[in-house]
């Protein structure tokens, strides 16, 4: 895989979830439209990694900031904040418990936003 496949591997697979999560919010599953959308902005945020590192493998890690700093991406305060909140919605574990944690987070959270 070349640095342009690599790229559009990354772009693609994001645009994908994407349209997952648009899918997920028109349904009104937003514990899970959230977790998609950090899928995606980390999977766009890989592509841009790759853009600027080819061939080095991306760095294995799901923070989104730490992503953005390792890249590097200038961020605004408010792009960095923006992240910060997004990487709540990250979901590491698949245990049931875990799973109830993280829908009360996300209730709360659009509670709140709106």
């Amino acid at each position: 895989m070349d640095k342009s496949d690599a790229v559009k591997f990354w772009l693609d697979s994001a645009v994908e979830d994407l349209a997952v999560c648009d899918s997920l919010f028109e349904k009104k599953h937003y514990a899970w439209c959230l977790f998609v959308a950090h899928l995606v902005l980390e999977k766009a945020l890989k592509a841009l990694w790759y853009k600027n590192h080819y061939p080095e493998p991306h760095p294995w890690i799901h923070n989104l900031v730490k992503l953005a700093q390792q890249i590097p991406l200038p961020l605004t305060e408010g792009q960095n904040n923006f992240l910060l909140d997004v990487n709540n919605y990250y979901l590491s574990g698949r245990y049931p418990e875990e799973k109830q944690e993280f829908y009360k987070m996300c209730i709360a959270n659009m509670r709140e936003k709106t």
